[in-house]
């Protein structure tokens, strides 16, 4: 990787989730892309990322249920 910039490297087209995103929705998402962790997006500002591990511990552990939106977990992650 001689002199290569990390945008010549990068995804520019990220998938990406908001903070809205029904937690459900949000680790299908993550599975069906086959991705390890994905921005969490508001207002077209990263505002942090989320990954497998975060989402499908809190599905196990927790219950959430169908209609819980990631920030709703947010703080307790």
């Amino acid at each position: 990787m001689n002199n290569k910039m990390v945008k010549d490297v990068m995804t520019s087209d990220s998938i990406t989730v908001s903070p809205e995103e029904d937690v459900v929705f949000a680790f299908e998402k993550l599975m069906k892309n086959k991705i390890s962790a994905m921005p969490v997006v508001d207002n077209g500002e990263l505002i942090g990322i989320i990954t497998p591990t975060d989402l499908g511990h809190n599905l196990i552990l927790d219950k959430y249920e169908l209609g819980t939106q990631i920030k709703s977990i947010w703080l307790m992650m």
